[in-house]
């Protein structure tokens, strides 16, 4: 799998002491599939003291009302339609015109994907 061995390559750059054993392989497959095989977010994740980090790392660039919105999305992890973060996403801080613009900010930097029912969940781990 390109990307299990993407993680390990970069993992074992960032620490030489890194060594990938087969019980390892159930992780690195799971945190491979969650960040859908993308190979900078793969890199990130190598790269970082744990996904909790890289997360924080991610979160910390967002502007206020990225962060606002992405907290509020978080609320629904399975998902939810625009019509639905709009309704309860939107107040004086984020208004319901500025949430189609925040999640695609959001699903650009990886943090909210686009189900193809048509649904944006929050990616939180």
């Amino acid at each position: 799998m390109p990307a299990v061995d993407l993680f390990v390559e970069r993992a074992h750059a960032a620490d030489a002491t890194f060594a990938f054993s087969v019980s390892d392989a159930p992780a690195v497959a799971d945190i491979c599939r969650r960040l859908d095989g993308i190979p900078f977010a793969i890199e990130l994740a190598a790269r970082q003291q744990t996904m909790r980090a890289c997360i924080d790392w991610s979160y910390d660039l967002l502007s206020d009302a990225e962060r606002t919105l992405f907290r509020r999305m978080a609320i629904s992890p399975d998902g939810c339609t625009l019509t639905a973060a709009e309704e309860v996403c939107k107040d004086d801080a984020v208004p319901a015109a500025c949430v189609l613009n925040l999640v695609s900010a959001l699903t650009s930097k990886s943090l909210v994907s686009r189900r193809s029912d048509g649904s944006v969940p929050a990616i939180v781990s």
